[in-house]
């Protein structure tokens, strides 16, 4: 955990919460006499990242559980892929879990990973790939 390598953070001691994000824009109309005087305006995030350690003063080896998320949202133009995460570990028993998704809405095309580490060798994956993707090898 901690804010490194990105565009803003937000880390809350001591309980154990990192917030960080990337790709931030503030859009507003400037030719407000269209409107009446009350232009629009709205705030984009391209990826937002959260972190978070409990109990919050915990090391990573130390804590009961360390959950994690992330979703990114594309630029208009840029990218037409949604992304999406969370996984939960939980280290003094030595189980972590999550699942990730991507979703591709022009196509339209999503991949779904779901996982599961348990401390003994009986780990399982599992990954869902719709019909669809099955004739585009190179997609991801």
């Amino acid at each position: 955990m901690g804010c490194h390598n990105t565009i803003w953070c937000i880390s809350i001691n001591p309980l154990g919460i990192d917030v960080r994000g990337d790709g931030i824009k503030y859009y507003y109309t400037t030719d407000n006499d269209e409107f009446g005087d009350s232009g629009d305006s709205f705030i984009h995030i391209k990826t937002l990242e959260i972190d978070l350690v409990i109990p919050g003063t915990a090391s990573p080896e130390t804590a009961i559980a360390i959950i994690h998320g992330m979703v990114s949202i594309p630029d208009p133009g840029e990218s037409p892929e949604y992304i999406g995460e969370i996984s939960l570990k939980l280290p003094k028993a030595k189980i972590a879990g999550g699942a990730a998704m991507r979703l591709q809405p022009r196509y339209p095309a999503f991949l779904i990973d779901v996982y599961i580490d348990l401390p003994a060798s009986a780990a399982a994956r599992l990954h869902y790939i719709p019909s669809s993707f099955k004739e585009s090898r190179n997609y991801f």
